[in-house]
C-alpha cells in the first residue's frame, strides 16, 4: 500500500492510495477516502469516495488504541 494523507486545519482531509495485491502485476489504482479527525474522541471517520470499481465501498471509524507508536507487521 502506498499513498498520501492531507489534513486541513479544520480537521477535514483526504487519503489517496494504491494497493498491490499478491498475484496481480500492477497496483490497483485510485482509492480516495475523505476523512474527519475528531480530536475529542481520538478517532478518524472516513468514507470511500473513489475505488477501482467506481463505487464508494465503505464507511470506517479508526480509533486510537495506544499512544505508543509501534511497527505493524503481518505474517
Amino acid at each position: 500500500m502506498t499513498g498520501s494523507v492531507e489534513v486541513n486545519s479544520d480537521c477535514v482531509g483526504v487519503v489517496k492510495y494504491t494497493v498491490k495485491v499478491k498475484g496481480f502485476p500492477d497496483p490497483l489504482p485510485g482509492y480516495i477516502e475523505k476523512l474527519v479527525l475528531d480530536l475529542n474522541r481520538q478517532e478518524i471517520v472516513s468514507v470511500s469516495v473513489q475505488s477501482p470499481i467506481s463505487k464508494p465501498m465503505w464507511i470506517s471509524t479508526w480509533k486510537r488504541i495506544s499512544s505508543v507508536p509501534s511497527p505493524v507487521t503481518w505474517p
